[in-house]
């Protein structure tokens, strides 16, 4: 982030990879303790450029969605469908990706789990399409929570975590490849085995 703050400075504002910078920036701080009125600043930046009007809009729903998610999803779901559409027209798999797995999290938080398990299988999808290997791996993590909690068999549970686990895509992934295989223990009856599974679970994520 101190190298993107240092080529943010050197950059005049007129620039259009001032906002191009900014809104990398702010997309590193998303998921780290960015103080609001420097994330305004970033995304204020980035919303003078039309052609930086989704990707900024989805960045700005991703950090609100990890803060306030009821103001969040209140506010800005709404224009899911429209930046979805826009990272269409334009061919963007990396902006589809993002915004199907954000649209996921969002059905995550209002409990709605089939939905969420959509647009968990298409953030997967666009994320192998950009190479983005670690967005795909958290979620198909998602994806088999959505499908354990929701209404799937636990057949068609088995038959998602076999297909996923045939990629190699580290401990995000096996921890909710586990926590899968823990409720289809739990189902069959076998609560020492759901355990030892919850546990695995646990370490890789942390």
């Amino acid at each position: 982030a101190s190298l993107l703050e240092r080529a943010l400075a050197l950059t005049s504002e007129h620039e259009r990879l001032h906002a191009v910078i900014a809104l990398e920036l702010a997309d590193q701080l998303v998921e780290g303790d960015a103080e609001s009125e420097r994330m305004e600043e970033l995304l204020a930046i980035g919303e003078r450029d039309p052609d930086l009007a989704a990707l900024t809009a989805l960045i700005r729903y991703e950090w609100l969605l990890r803060r306030r998610p009821g103001e969040a999803i209140a506010t800005l779901e709404a224009r899911l469908a429209g930046i979805v559409d826009e990272f269409e027209r334009r061919d963007d798999v990396r902006g589809l990706a993002r915004a199907h797995f954000a649209w996921g999290l969002t059905h995550v938080f209002a409990a709605r789990t089939m939905p969420s398990a959509e647009q968990m299988r298409l953030a997967a999808e666009y994320s192998l399409r950009a190479g983005d290997l670690g967005l795909r791996a958290r979620a198909h993590s998602w994806y088999i929570s959505a499908q354990w909690h929701g209404l799937t068999s636990a057949e068609d549970i088995r038959r998602s975590i076999e297909a996923i686990d045939s990629e190699d895509q580290g401990a995000y992934q096996a921890g909710g490849i586990d926590l899968g295989r823990a409720w289809l223990a739990r189902a069959e009856g076998d609560l020492p085995r759901a355990r030892e599974l919850v546990r695995r679970a646990i370490d890789a994520y942390t």
